[in-house]
């Protein structure tokens, strides 16, 4: 594995000096400008000659990865690095959100094997059963407000009927519906 500093000469070779181009950041400062009456997130991948002031764009926000770590800024505007998904990391970091205010949160590790969130059907989730029910475990000592589990049901003249959850979406899709559901998966 090479070194932080041999690796970022290698991406100065790569990008060069500038993590942005002008043009980049012309836009980005227009856009958020043009939008001062909403919450503002950026999503990039990495800032390498730091061509990104928070403070003076007017962002709420910025989450960004390349560094395949994390940088924890709890502080407004948030500056946070995500660790990676990929690698067996399997990370994710949760952003609550509520009435414009955000409010970032640790990094969670699925883990290598991924049992810390698991959803089990009772039959094959395959459109071919028009009674369908899934058991979801969360190891994760956090409760989920808003998850979806995705349902994929036979057509139906008749609609569908949910229990413990509430549908928010159905999507046709051939010879079968993909039924969105909006559940509360407690911790």
């Amino acid at each position: 594995m090479e070194t932080s500093d041999n690796y970022d000469s290698y991406l100065y070779e790569i990008y060069g000096s500038q993590g942005f181009i002008p043009s980049q950041l012309t836009w980005l400062n227009n856009e958020l400008s043009s939008n001062q009456d909403k919450t503002n997130v950026l999503f990039y991948h990495f800032d390498f000659n730091d061509d990104i002031n928070l403070e003076t764009l007017g962002a709420d926000m910025a989450l960004w990865g390349h560094t395949h770590g994390n940088t924890d800024d709890y502080v407004h505007p948030y500056d946070i690095g995500t660790d990676n998904v990929c690698d067996e990391t399997m990370a994710y970091r949760m952003i609550r959100v509520n009435n414009a205010e955000l409010a970032p949160e640790n990094t969670i590790y699925v883990n290598s094997i991924g049992e810390n969130l698991t959803i089990e059907y009772n039959e094959e989730n395959n459109g071919l059963f028009d009674s369908l029910s899934a058991t979801i475990t969360n190891n994760h000592d956090k409760t989920f407000q808003h998850g979806v589990v995705k349902f994929i049901m036979p057509l139906s003249e008749y609609g569908y009927t949910v229990t413990n959850g509430t549908l928010e979406q159905i999507i046709a899709a051939g010879n079968y519906n993909i039924c969105y559901i909006n559940v509360n998966i407690e911790q």
